[in-house]
């Protein structure tokens, strides 16, 4: 797996892009911060905009499975964009994102693939909805981790050109072995995020 990442990321460091706008996210609720950056670059020999994504999600100290705990998610992700022709106020993108997690110290990994899907109606710009659900099966997941699953949803609203404010709801979770206490194991579900967050996004 490693030796395929490290192909996958040889690649895109072949490859010349430009820059064509980033976005900075900070996400707040009760018990968890986010920071995302994002940032959409075209490639000279292929005319495709493209999405990289880096993300940062922490949980203060907090019960899961009747243990308390937290937990730190990081994320690197990179998505191929598209706009369909006859919905110009739609566009989407699919791809993956490679994401590692820290639970008090215990490290799980997972290559979860997915996409995103915006909207922002012509007739009122300053207002966007925004979607994501990234999936990694057992196949894909790694060191103890059977699963991950990553899905939210947000309302964007911008008062001006390049800062806004947004609101939404995210729910980030894994399966996990852990020891039955019997000498072997058994599968668990654990919640690294669940819950509505608030934020501000500022765009370059």
């Amino acid at each position: 797996m490693r030796k395929l990442l490290g192909g996958v990321l040889l690649g895109l460091s072949c490859v010349s892009f430009q820059v064509s706008s980033q976005d900075l996210e900070l996400g707040l609720r009760d018990s968890s911060v986010s920071v995302d950056y994002s940032t959409v670059v075209q490639s000279h020999k292929i005319n495709t905009p493209n999405k990289l994504d880096m993300i940062m999600l922490y949980n203060e100290p907090q019960d899961m499975g009747g243990s308390v705990r937290e937990s730190l998610l990081t994320s690197v992700g990179f998505q191929v964009k598209a706009e369909p022709d006859n919905k110009r106020d739609m566009d989407f993108s699919i791809g993956g994102r490679f994401i590692l997690s820290s639970i008090d110290n215990e490290r799980s990994s997972a290559l979860a693939l997915g996409g995103e899907l915006s909207y922002f109606p012509s007739i009122f710009r300053q207002v966007g909805i925004l979607t994501e659900f990234f999936y990694a099966p057992s196949i894909l997941a790694f060191r103890n981790s059977e699963k991950y699953m990553w899905s939210s949803i947000q309302v964007d609203y911008f008062l001006m050109d390049n800062a806004g404010v947004f609101v939404g709801y995210r729910d980030v979770s894994m399966d996990k072995e852990v020891d039955d206490g019997l000498g072997g194991k058994t599968m668990t579900s654990i919640t690294l995020d669940d819950g509505l967050f608030m934020g501000l996004k500022l765009r370059f």
